[in-house]
């Protein structure tokens, strides 16, 4: 597909074409001034723009769905305005969802646009036949029927990778690990692999490796390291962001608010001219001290004002931040720009709209009009479940701060990743020979049906690795044969669908390094030794720090997986993430020591003569 020349730098805005900015900072701060001691801070606005009044806490004149089932237009290009939403009733004073949405939502989430020569995306389902590849005649017949079959398969977005973050936290802090949070293929892609440089014209790169698997006879491991187009801050779109920010009591434990305000801080430093800005925070109630600002044009320092003055206080209402956010970022819709709303949080909610699947329905809605969720999760007992939702339903970037490094690198020089994308509502699928038939799938979903598997969206500055294992009919791959990958996507900035297809001959295929194959394979393995470590019974009493788990059987297979990990580590060079892989694995099982058995004492040692009334009658 021809494709434009993505190299050089968006064109620059006409500032006057953006709202004027508002400041609210008196009213947001000024409640809590006595509680917090922030009577210093200024409360004055700038810009000169009056924005939308707020009342109580709650958006005044805020818009958000009403259940119809308009949509933001899809094919529209970026110099198109955004219709406004469906206003709210009157009699409804507050952004919040109601339940009757659900069906629209889901509805709208299964819409794409037209386009001349674009694939039908709108197609439900496949028979058996156009699944597969028909088998050739001079391969031997078996009884398995999914030979040579063309399978859709996803890792999830490429920016979820909370899981890797939270089991790590968990592994340092000798925490407790349930077993739900080890999610394999975030933990996979949180590692890096090699990639093949992305082609001009293209959005994605395929590098393929395929090698033997020499625990099971006629089985091959096929690694397909996806990367997605690079992107930089100089060529980047410009970004409408709505900072949706907990500072709920919650957010004082564990220096949780010292984290998000550090990386709010350090994301200011990742924004460029042209950038616009919305924070949006909440407790029980919810306030907006910064509506509008654009970098370039609007006094820096009012925006690290507003940042320096977060204080945690109040109750956590999830729902009515994220839906206040959402109205927020709707109403101020730029199509030049990369819509995105940023929820940082604990998750803790404990008033309002509690029920998971209701408040994740605001993110599948606004999916549908093209604004984008980044969940950014903080503390070690935030809900996961919550934002998992949230992201899952908004098919949105997912991450959790459990360091200051981590910090640093999401909000740092990886906060494009957080905001950008290169593609979306993507669908990857592989097309296999008829001499191969997916055995193992080491991702999240995988089907020969394509409403089977949730479309993705990919960030930019993102990889991921599809690791299976194939079943070669006749124990051994046919080097003739051919394996192709398909990539069905939109374009971000034009609506535009488009297809890149990319073919392999297995015989070059395993010519190949096959490194990426070696160091998935010793990952998976730390992960499903992991996950059996998770899933055994807690000790009695245990705590936190090293040797305070006694677990006799659990130190000996750690030493078992201690030794199968050093063994697959030999074939992967001096790997550093490697090393991490097996400091992880150490440092989990250095929370175990063995039963301390009594030691019988050695008696053979001269001894002194003894009391009468010590010794037996019949020595005496």
């Amino acid at each position: 597909v021809a494709r434009k020349n993505r190299s050089v730098s968006p064109p620059k805005l006409n500032y006057r074409d953006l709202p004027a900015l508002t400041m609210r900072m008196g009213e947001c701060f000024g409640r809590y001034e006595e509680d917090a001691k922030l009577a210093g801070i200024s409360t004055g606005g700038g810009g000169g723009g009056s924005g939308s009044g707020y009342g109580g806490g709650m958006v005044a004149g805020s818009t958000a769905p009403s259940g119809a089932k308009s949509k933001r237009a899809s094919s529209a290009k970026p110099s198109t305005p955004a219709p406004p939403a469906p206003a709210m009733p009157s009699s409804m004073p507050t952004p919040v969802l109601s339940a009757d949405m659900s069906a629209p939502s889901m509805e709208m989430a299964q819409e794409a646009p037209a386009s001349s020569g674009a694939p039908d995306r709108e197609e439900k389902s496949e028979s058996k036949e156009d699944a597969q590849i028909a088998a050739d005649d001079d391969l031997p017949a078996d009884e398995y029927e999914d030979w040579g079959a063309a399978i859709y398969l996803s890792n999830d977005d490429s920016m979820s990778l909370s899981s890797a973050q939270r089991v790590m936290f968990a592994i340092d802090s000798f925490l407790p690990l349930p077993v739900e949070h080890i999610r394999p293929h975030e933990l996979l892609n949180y590692f890096s692999f090699d990639t093949a440089e992305v082609e001009d014209g293209h959005d994605f790169s395929i590098l393929p490796a395929v090698e033997r698997d020499p625990r099971q006879e006629g089985v091959y491991s096929l690694a397909l390291s996806v990367s997605g187009r690079p992107v930089t801050k100089q060529t980047r779109r410009n970004a409408a962001v709505t900072f949706v920010i907990d500072r709920s009591g919650s957010m004082s434990d564990e220096g949780r608010m010292e984290y998000l305000k550090r990386g709010l801080r350090k994301s200011v430093s990742e924004l460029k001219d042209g950038d616009m800005v919305h924070l949006v925070l909440f407790d029980h109630e919810v306030c907006t001290p910064v509506e509008n600002f654009v970098v370039g044009r609007d006094d820096m320092a009012q925006l690290k004002q507003a940042i320096d003055a977060l204080e945690p206080m109040g109750a956590t209402d999830v729902h009515l931040g994220l839906s206040t956010g959402y109205a927020l970022a709707d109403r101020s819709y730029q199509g030049h720009h990369s819509n995105r709303v940023v929820l940082i949080t604990d998750a803790l909610t404990n008033t309002g709209e509690t029920d998971e699947g209701m408040i994740a329905m605001i993110s599948r809605y606004y999916d549908t009009r093209r604004i984008r969720l980044s969940g950014v999760g903080v503390g070690r007992d935030f809900n996961d479940s919550l934002l998992d939702s949230l992201t899952e339903a908004g098919k949105g970037a997912y991450v959790f701060l459990g360091s200051e490094a981590e910090v640093d690198a999401v909000f740092g020089g990886r906060f494009i990743s957080l905001i950008e994308t290169v593609a979306m509502d993507v669908h990857f699928r592989l097309h296999l020979p008829a001499s191969l038939r997916m055995n193992v799938f080491y991702g999240e979903e995988s089907s020969v049906y394509k409403e089977d598997v949730q479309a993705i969206h990919y960030f930019a500055n993102t990889s991921q690795l599809f690791l299976s294992d194939l079943v070669a009919r006749g124990g051994a791959i046919r080097p003739q044969d051919d394996i192709m990958v398909t990539i069905e996507y939109e374009d971000p900035e034009t609506a535009d669908e488009l297809v890149e297809e990319y073919a392999f001959r297995l015989g070059e295929v395993m010519e190949i390094d096959p490194y990426n194959v070696r160091k998935a394979r010793l990952v998976m393995t730390f992960i499903d030794m992991l996950a059996v470590m998770a899933a055994r019974d807690y000790p009695q009493s245990y705590g936190y720090s090293a040797g305070s788990w006694v677990d006799e059987e659990a130190y000996y297979l750690c030493e078992e997986g201690k030794g199968e990990l050093a063994k697959q580590a030999e074939s992967t060079g001096d790997d550093p993430e490697v090393r991490r892989v097996l400091q992880l694995w150490e440092k989990y099982c250095s929370r175990y020591e063995l039963v301390r058995r009594p030691v019988k004492r050695d008696t053979l040692h001269k001894r002194t003569p003894g009391w009468p009334g010590a010794t037996p009658e019949t020595v005496r």
